[in-house]
């Protein structure tokens, strides 16, 4: 498995149905950003920067962009009355 790999499932594992409040750059940043309430850290490493490309009604592709190291996810969306939620990485 490959680190963008690994990145992808693990975004998955975490924020699979979780509502995001847009899907620009900004939004999905701060809400993979975000800390467990009991840890000082991020659920995943943070993301440092983030372009997202719109493919259609329903997916995003989304670059995500380290120093050392950059990779890309499509990611598929449902609308729901309060955002977006998440529904698959690939």
């Amino acid at each position: 498995m490959t680190i963008a790999q690994a990145f992808k499932k693990q975004i998955e594992d975490i924020f699979l149905y979780t509502i995001f409040c847009g899907r620009d750059a900004e939004s999905i940043k701060e809400r993979l950003n975000t800390k467990a309430k009991v840890s000082k850290t991020s659920f995943i490493p943070k993301v440092e920067s983030l372009l997202v490309n719109k493919i259609d009604e329903t997916h995003d592709k989304l670059t995500f962009i380290y120093d050392d190291i950059s990779f890309d996810g499509a990611v598929t969306w449902k609308k729901s009355s309060s955002g977006f939620v998440l529904m698959k990485i690939i």
